[in-house]
């Protein structure tokens, strides 16, 4: 039940999110017929040419959620997506930047083909690896799997634990005092 309630927030949560992000872009191209700066008109341009990726970067955001919040082997395909979902960050950055340049008619010498290719390498590679690190450190510890339980599951245990604790508390406090009360009479037997 907890991980269908996680599954299903991840969901609630992106779908807000992009309603949003929908409502928002579109009142920006409904601005364009308002707005005369052709800054805007260009930021704008930019946002429309770019629009693809942004989902792409969505799409792959939610899917990548969704998997990491499954238990293993659910959670396999996670840091594929989680890594997909990286580069094509960078790539939205890289147009961002070309952008920045193109409107400041100045040019990034470091940003050529080669060197774009390794960062989308690393990228992939950095993100793949550590999500199968994550996914490794989930399986061996479990403190980690521990806390992917839900919330009340961890009170219950939580409450458990302090009862039995209490419950040590007193029996020392029973057996000091039938102890104290055997040498009391001790006392008064040998008096």
């Amino acid at each position: 039940m907890g991980q269908l309630k996680r599954t299903l927030s991840v969901l609630l949560k992106n779908l807000i999110g992009t309603i949003i992000f929908l409502f928002l872009y579109l009142i920006a191209n409904l601005l364009t017929e308002v707005i005369t700066n052709p800054t805007y008109h260009d930021i704008i341009k930019f946002l429309n040419s770019n629009i693809f990726l942004i989902f792409g970067i969505i799409i792959l955001s939610v899917l990548s959620e969704l998997f990491w919040v499954l238990n293993f082997p659910f959670n396999l395909p996670a840091p594929f997506f989680s890594a997909t979902f990286g580069v094509l960050v960078v790539e939205l950055v890289l147009q961002i930047t070309r952008f920045i340049e193109n409107l400041t008619n100045t040019e990034l010498a470091f940003l050529n083909k080669s060197v774009i290719n390794i960062i989308y390498t690393i990228v992939f590679l950095a993100v793949l690896i550590l999500g199968y690190i994550m996914i490794m450190m989930d399986i061996m510890n479990p403190k980690v799997i521990k806390s992917k339980r839900s919330h009340t599951e961890e009170k219950d245990e939580d409450k458990k634990e302090m009862d039995e604790i209490k419950q040590t508390i007193r029996k020392d406090k029973e057996d000091k005092n039938k102890g104290t009360e055997k040498n009391k009479l001790k006392k008064k037997k040998k008096r």
